[in-house]
């Protein structure tokens, strides 16, 4: 369960990203093991090397190439070509699930199973169903978990909303997110099954921001069409959301471009565009401003260090993920608007 701090509550501007004083208490670095050693691992990587109180004490890779130069680089104790042997061996105080997209679920019922807290990389599950199953696993053995939608902690995109939110509520949200899909699958870099899934694969990242930015969905209303995809490659869908606010979603495959959020507010909107991480805002009165990412974004993988921080922060102190933290328990509720939006329920 979350402790959350959402947009329009009264502390919310300036907290994102912010870490907990209370970590300062732990004597002992907390002692993370990372199962899984593809590219993305090693953003996840460059983050722990960083941090003073984080001891990265195993990387296991099942593909068995060698993980010595990996380890030099960001100073980790041992490798294994098993996770469950790295959990045995290790004794980790937690488990970065980094792993490929289809064996997420397998590796982290293991590690919650085994009671260690867990960050895991989305999808964490392929159906609410799914996701809600792990939650349950995790509320059982009481283990922190997270899920890493790193979007979520973005700073450029919460600098934008912050701006808003001085003018007023937030009235509305626009994400369009085209998905160049002919491309992808002829590149082959993923498993074939995963392109039928791309919308919870990937575009999760940018349907999740609904929820992150306008509160829990109490009505969704969509339409789908599937011209070459037999999942689907046209979408739209309207949304009412519980802080007042209306979100509409659109998704053209192969149309060209690149995802965007678009917020509206009182006498202004910011435009957010994830392909090239930049940002406008545009004032009724004709007048425009950019709006500028933190520092910590420009020296990792953008919302990488603030996720990362906030969970090991979590783990330290013993205190509830804050907002714009998502668990397992929250991610099963993203994973239902997709459904609802992609059609995918029959999964």
């Amino acid at each position: 369960m979350l402790s959350k701090l959402a947009p329009g509550d009264e502390e919310y501007r300036g907290r994102v990203g912010e870490r907990a004083t209370t970590c300062g208490a732990r004597l002992s670095p907390v002692r993370v093991a990372i199962a899984g050693a593809g590219n993305y691992a090693h953003h996840h990587l460059k983050v722990l090397a960083s941090l003073a109180d984080v001891a990265t004490v195993g990387i296991s890779n099942r593909g068995g190439s060698d993980l010595t130069s990996v380890a030099r680089q960001y100073g980790v104790n041992a490798t294994f070509t098993d996770y469950e042997q790295m959990l045995d061996s290790t004794q980790p105080d937690a488990v970065f699930v980094v792993v490929s997209h289809f064996e997420t679920v397998r590796v982290a019922t293991s590690c919650l199973g085994r009671g260690i807290p867990c960050l895991i990389e989305k999808p964490a599950g392929f159906t609410s169903a799914e996701t809600a199953s792990l939650a349950k696993l995790a509320a059982d053995h009481q283990c922190l978990n997270m899920v890493g939608v790193n979007r979520r902690y973005w700073s450029i995109l919460h600098n934008a909303l912050t701006v808003i939110l001085q003018h007023g509520p937030l009235l509305g949200i626009l994400i369009d997110a085209p998905e160049p899909i002919r491309r992808f699958r002829a590149k082959a870099a993923y498993d074939p099954r995963l392109y039928d899934l791309w919308m919870i694969a990937s575009t999760i990242h940018a349907i999740d921001l609904f929820r992150c930015l306008g509160g829990e969905v109490m009505e969704v209303q969509s339409l789908k069409t599937s011209r070459r995809e037999t999942s689907g490659d046209s979408f739209t869908a309207v949304l009412r959301l519980s802080r007042n606010c209306l979100g509409t979603y659109v998704s053209h495959y192969n149309s060209g471009g690149e995802w965007s959020v678009t917020l509206y507010g009182d006498g202004l909107k910011a435009v957010i565009w994830l392909g090239r991480i930049k940002a406008q805002v545009y004032f009724d009165t004709g007048s425009t401003v950019p709006v500028h990412m933190d520092a910590v974004d420009l020296n990792y993988r953008w919302g990488l260090y603030a996720q990362d921080r906030a969970f090991i922060d979590a783990l330290a102190s013993g205190q509830k993920l804050t907002y714009p933290a998502s668990d397992l328990e929250d991610a099963a509720k993203t994973m239902r608007l997709i459904e609802q939006i992609g059609g995918f329920s029959e999964l």
